[in-house]
């Protein structure tokens, strides 16, 4: 089996580990260099913080390729329905979201 491995920046590191704890169901271990790590069977995201600059926003575009795409798109509208931006019927196969911390993420099915 594949395993994806992505990194994403947040300005508020504790916050954000529990967005996506609620988002993976899956409680993030914490690490060296401020960070944290979310493993699941096809799936690892490391978090990590992101120093805010006062000149301009980062707004990174981040694809997460997963098995199970319809279950990352249910967590997503119990959550916030505002935060998908493109569900998985208008592009099929995938579906666009933000996070709270301004990163846009595209999710892929493998």
């Amino acid at each position: 089996m594949h395993t994806s491995s992505y990194e994403i920046r947040v300005n508020h590191l504790d916050e954000a580990e529990k967005f996506y704890r609620f988002i993976l169901q899956v409680k993030g271990k914490r690490q060296k260099g401020k960070r944290y790590f979310f493993k699941l069977p096809d799936l690892e995201i490391y978090l990590s913080e992101r120093k805010e600059r006062a000149t301009a926003k980062i707004n990174p575009e981040i694809t997460i390729a997963v098995n199970h795409l319809e279950y990352y798109y249910a967590r997503y509208r119990a959550l916030d329905p505002r935060l998908v931006l493109r569900g998985m019927y208008e592009t099929p196969g995938q579906f666009t979201t933000l996070d709270p911390f301004g990163n846009r993420l595209v999710w892929v099915q493998l």
